[in-house]
């Protein structure tokens, strides 16, 4: 999801980008095939759209101004992570192992990365900063780009998101938020045992963080923070993979995967809104001030070693009573 200059929420649904009104009504729908990755350049006020249906991956451009679509171009992989400049309103994409820049229409190649893609953001310095994973390593990485020159971060965790905060970064990752600086060094985290953080957004009115959380122990939330310390938590539809705050209407959007839903979070209480499209939106209560349950539970690889445990001991069981009878 994205937000443009005039506090429209534009949604990436497969086939279809819906586009919201800043009090989350449905006003328009476009057919976008295979939509996925989706970001803003409000230099230009051009909405760009990346689509890996097979067996043509596409780049969309779309008009802010009429919201139709500008043009198509094909390339040659999946393009994955998006992002602005928001200082020269160019256009980065993530293809493969590379980052390249969209020039009209020609893609130039920028630096190359290891691990699969799943984030990039750029800060107004002109610093590219990509998060990635390698299931084989088992590890992550944060790679950034700035004149030229390429510096990495590795991470015993897989990075889902970033999200950039004047010249800190916020990373979601599985079981963590980490705070980076330019320099590429860890600044501070949070432990979110069981929690897979998809998607963040920082409210600059209220300095809160807004992270959606995909839980595997129980409901999916939107976990809210102030200065890395979590105040509250919001309970959302299944699977929230983004969240976009919307300066004009103050709400905070959440798209929940699974379920096909946009939950809304306001600093009310506003009624439900309804739809003419198949698109649910559904409106959440305000943050709550107490502090989310969430160190509690046993991380998920304890759990799977206690299991395999208890396999093994019954395994062992079944094997003496064979050989005694």
């Amino acid at each position: 999801m994205v937000a443009d200059n005039e506090g429209r929420i534009f949604v990436a649904a497969v086939n279809t980008v819906f586009v919201l009104s800043p009090n989350g009504s449905v006003i328009k729908n476009i057919n976008v095939s295979g939509a996925e990755y989706i970001a803003f350049d409000n230099r230009t006020n051009i909405v760009y759209v990346t689509s890996g249906t097979l067996p043509i991956h596409t780049i969309t451009e779309i008009s802010d101004a009429n919201l139709s679509v500008i043009r198509q171009l094909t390339v040659s992989a999946y393009p994955l992570a998006l992002a602005t400049d928001p200082t020269t309103g160019k256009v980065f994409i993530a293809i493969g192992n590379e980052v390249y820049a969209l020039n009209s229409t020609k893609l130039v190649p920028l630096f190359n990365f290891l691990g699969v893609p799943t984030d990039m953001v750029v800060s107004p310095s002109g610093n590219i900063l990509v998060s990635t994973y390698n299931f084989t390593e088992n590890k992550g990485y944060i790679f950034m780009n700035f004149q030229g020159r390429t510096y990495s971060l590795e991470l015993n965790t897989f990075p889902n998101s970033l999200l950039l905060e004047e010249n800190e970064i916020l990373v979601g990752t599985d079981g963590y938020i980490l705070e980076i600086n330019l320099a590429l060094n860890i600044v501070g985290n949070i432990s979110l045992y069981g929690g897979k953080i998809e998607g963040m957004a920082y409210d600059s009115n209220n300095d809160l963080v807004y992270a959606a959380v995909d839980s595997l122990y129980g409901q999916d939330y939107v976990l809210v923070l102030n200065n890395l310390s979590p105040i509250g938590e919001i309970n959302v539809g299944i699977t929230p993979v983004d969240v976009v705050f919307d300066p004009v209407s103050n709400y905070v959007f959440v798209s929940n995967f699974f379920d096909g839903t946009v939950a809304i979070i306001s600093q009310g209480c506003p009624t439900q809104v309804n739809s003419s499209v198949s698109l649910p939106i559904i409106r959440s209560p305000t943050v709550s001030p107490q502090m989310p349950v969430i160190s509690s539970f046993l991380p998920f690889y304890v759990t799977f070693v206690l299991l395999a445990l208890f396999s093994a001991l019954i395994l062992r069981k079944y094997i003496s009573k064979n050989r005694g009878e």
